[in-house]
């Protein structure tokens, strides 16, 4: 009888160690899911793959109009705008030393300085698209004279020195100094003529 308890003590024993032992082990496989569960959660964002940065380039790239406005003249591709007009032709036309031009630029139409003698400077600007229109809008401001023979049409203006002419497509403006030495409206007048039409003649 003795002997019989004991064994039934011994078998209850084994029985709550294998019990124990097996808890034990879904308690740490549990334990184990939790901290890989854990460590997935917890990984900085910069380890998830992004999107392909050749195609976040190409999206942050594209113009946000595909067309440009009506109301805006294109720059001129025309390369350097000084070569339209050389400083031999400047001193020709105004009887003054020029310099050779460097490239400047206004809103959208691409110009050129030419430093004459005395400090003066002589500024050219010209657009290759809608020239009628960008010199009907200048000449609208007032003070300007009709002048015949440059382009389609061309005039004068004595209270700024800007001479304007156009072609049924490109334009361009010369603003002539008016403190030149020895320089009359005529003689200004004349010098627009000369060079406004050697520069519209450069252009196509």
């Amino acid at each position: 009888m003795l002997r019989t308890a004991c064994l039934g003590l011994m078998t209850v024993a084994l029985l709550a160690g294998t019990a124990g032992c097996q808890a034990s082990k879904q308690e740490k496989a549990a334990s184990q899911g939790n901290a890989t569960t854990t460590a997935v959660s917890s990984a900085p964002s910069s380890s998830i793959p992004s999107a392909d940065p050749t195609t976040a380039a190409a999206t942050s790239a594209t113009p946000s109009g595909s067309s440009a406005s009506a109301s805006v003249v294109p720059t001129p591709d025309v390369g350097d705008p000084c070569s339209l007009l050389p400083t031999s032709e400047i001193t020709s036309a105004l009887g003054v030393q020029s310099a050779t031009g460097q490239p400047n630029s206004r809103a959208q139409f691409a110009g050129c300085n030419y430093a004459l003698t005395d400090s003066a400077t002589l500024i050219m600007y010209l657009a290759t698209e809608r020239g009628p229109q960008i010199y009907g809008a200048a000449q609208a401001g007032g003070g300007f004279s009709n002048v015949s023979g440059v382009g389609t049409q061309a005039a004068y203006n004595s209270e700024d020195g800007r001479f304007i002419a156009s072609t049924d497509k490109n334009f361009v403006e010369l603003t002539i100094p008016s403190d030149l030495k020895g320089l009359t409206a005529a003689k200004a007048t004349q010098a627009g003529q000369t060079l406004a039409n050697k520069v519209l003649s450069e252009l196509h």
